[in-house]
């Protein structure tokens, strides 16, 4: 009898040590992403040309599928519930109801969009993918959520290298390249404002030396962000910075420094008709002298 108890003892000893073995083994092994590849059914070129073809805004009831590379981080602060992709063609932006967005889609990833059931619109004269909308709604898109809804249209694909910035050095800035990663060599910088909308401070564009007002105190978020203007060969480049950014109390360089700059490229068309950039860090702008 003794022989057998110790037997048992021995076995159960075994079974305890290999379930230990596996929860260890468990904690070991980091989680594998996964990754999926879709075959497009348009170029996002083709399918922000849809917009105009439908005559504005509209529902997506079409078995449409979009990929494109990730060329913004909102871990700085400065992109809010959204993120740009873009292909060898154009850039879109997606309107995504989450932040945080930098921990589930890295720079350089490409990213499948199933596009049926959501919408596309437009603000300030930018193509832009979002959810659909409740009547009365503000904009003409909403943002794509909850979780269930997102990871049911976009997809991640592989990682891979950021994407290369297309050079717009010479000044000349052609529609094509709204929504695209861009560069700005030998860029001036010529002094950063905000928009005192609720005149706080007298209203009107008050001159700062930090890239965003994040201590404003009216009721309008658009005093929060700052407005520093760069000349780049006769244009006029306005780096758009939030003042919710980490980097917003950061200061500005002295008036005249040449900086080189990255980041999206943006043309405002509502009440102040600009060209903006926007960036993902401070990294992103080099002082050159």
């Amino acid at each position: 009898m003794m022989k057998i108890m110790n037997a048992k003892k021995y076995i159960l000893g075994i079974v305890a040590a290999l379930m230990l073995v596996g929860c260890y083994e468990d904690f070991d092994i980091p989680a594998v992403d996964p990754t999926v590849t879709l075959t497009p059914t348009h170029t996002i070129a083709e399918f922000k040309a849809m917009f105009n073809e439908r005559g504005g805004a509209f529902d997506i009831t079409d078995d449409i599928v979009i990929a494109g590379k990730v060329t913004t981080s909102d871990e700085t602060g400065n992109f809010y519930k959204n993120m740009y992709i873009q292909d060898e063609t154009a850039g879109i932006e997606l309107r995504i109801g989450k932040s945080g967005l930098y921990n589930d889609y890295k720079l350089g990833q490409t990213i499948y969009v199933k596009a049926n059931g959501l919408r596309m619109g437009s603000y300030g004269g930018m193509v832009n993918l979002g959810g659909t909308i409740p009547e009365n709604y503000d904009y003409e898109t909403s943002y794509i959520e909850p979780q269930a809804v997102i990871d049911l249209v976009i997809k991640k694909g592989e990682k891979g290298e950021r994407v290369q910035p297309l050079d717009l050095s010479d000044g000349k800035i052609p529609v094509s390249s709204y929504g695209l990663w861009v560069r700005f060599e030998n860029a001036v910088f010529e002094g950063c404002t905000f928009y005192d909308r609720d005149a706080t401070m007298g209203g009107g564009d008050i001159a700062i030396d930090t890239w965003a007002n994040k201590d404003y105190e009216g009721e309008s978020s658009v005093g929060k962000y700052g407005n520093a203007i760069f000349d780049v060969n006769g244009t006029k480049i306005n780096v758009r910075s939030s003042g919710y950014s980490k980097f917003a109390g950061e200061k500005t360089p002295a008036k005249g420094t040449v900086c080189n700059i990255e980041g999206i490229m943006v043309y405002y068309a509502g009440g102040k008709p600009a060209f903006q950039i926007s960036i993902n860090s401070l990294d992103d702008i080099e002082i050159v002298k």
